[in-house]
C-alpha cells in the first residue's frame, strides 16, 4: 500500500490483489474525484479515485447506504470490469487459520 500524508489524513494507493480493512467514515465527491475516508489504527486514510473511473462507480453504488463505522474491506483486482470488491464486514465473523 502505498501512502502520502495530506492535511486531511494519508491518502493510500492499492496495488492489485492487495485489500485494506477499516472502518468506513464517508465519501465525498467533487468535479474531479471520489475520496473515500476510512478509520484504521485511529489514523483516517483516505483513497481517491477520478470522478469518471469505474473504480468510482463501484464506491459510489457500493457505498452510499453504507453507515459511518461500519466495517468494510476494499480489495483492488486486475478485473477491468470490476476493479474493486467491496465488502461488510459482520464483527461477529471470526477469521480462521491454519497453524
Amino acid at each position: 500500500m502505498n501512502k502520502e500524508s495530506v492535511q486531511e489524513g494519508e491518502r493510500i494507493t492499492l496495488t492489485h490483489w492487495e485489500e485494506i480493512i477499516a472502518e468506513f467514515r464517508e465519501i465525498k465527491k467533487s468535479e474531479k474525484s471520489v475520496i473515500v475516508s476510512l478509520s484504521l489504527d485511529a489514523r483516517e486514510h483516505l483513497l481517491q479515485y477520478p470522478t469518471s473511473s469505474k473504480e468510482s462507480e463501484l464506491l459510489e453504488k457500493n457505498l452510499k447506504n453504507v453507515k459511518k463505522g461500519t466495517k468494510i474491506g476494499i480489495l483492488r483486482t486486475d478485473l477491468i470490469d470490476s476493479p474493486l470488491k467491496i465488502r461488510q464486514i459482520d464483527n461477529s465473523e471470526e477469521v480462521k487459520t491454519d497453524e
